[in-house]
């Protein structure tokens, strides 16, 4: 469990800036389309990254 929480951490370290772009985003249209799913494409899993803490 624990060893899930803490990659559940990175990648959402791993792709913070991502996530706020994509909270914005939805904050101003209220919907998920077009430039949308070009943003959740770019989401990095932490397992093909070493992150330091």
């Amino acid at each position: 469990m624990e060893a899930s929480h803490r990659q559940a951490l990175n990648t959402l370290k791993l792709n913070r800036d991502l996530l706020e772009a994509i909270a914005t985003q939805l904050l101003e249209t209220e919907v998920i389309e077009g430039e949308m799913h070009s943003l959740l494409s770019q989401v990095r899993d932490c397992n093909s990254m070493q992150l330091t803490h």
